[in-house]
């Protein structure tokens, strides 16, 4: 009966002593954050001398070669494929009566791509 009474009083003086000990990573946290905020604030100083020194050059802003002729970009219009489950739905509510307007209203296609789909799928629209 003694060694369970030393045991338990033991273990409530270990919690006890436990609460009042601080944990080593809060420093570390600590730490970390005065790191983190020290690096930032050289960051932005370091940008500061960077925009005082290319403003004493007189360098543009963007730092890249000016090109004299412009690359065209021409863009392609690439149409997705109508997912099956959209082609059920309009052959589904082409067969309940739907008009093509309230097909395309419903399935969010162009009424040409809702036409497209029903040929496709041999259904005179």
């Amino acid at each position: 009966m003694t060694l369970e009474i030393i045991l338990m009083v033991a273990g409530i003086s270990c919690i006890i002593a436990s609460l009042f000990i601080k944990p080593k990573s809060a420093n570390l946290d600590l730490k970390i954050e005065n790191v983190s905020i020290a690096m930032h604030e050289q960051m932005n100083d370091l940008q500061k001398r960077m925009r005082v020194i290319e403003d004493e050059l007189l360098i543009p802003q963007p730092l890249m070669p000016k090109r004299k002729h412009k690359p065209k970009v021409t863009k392609k219009i690439v149409e997705e494929p109508v997912h099956a489950i959209i082609v059920s739905q309009i052959l589904a509510l082409h067969q309940q009566g739907y008009s093509l307007q309230e097909i395309a209203k419903r399935s969010s296609l162009s009424e040409t791509k809702v036409v497209e789909v029903l040929r496709s799928k041999g259904v005179q629209a």
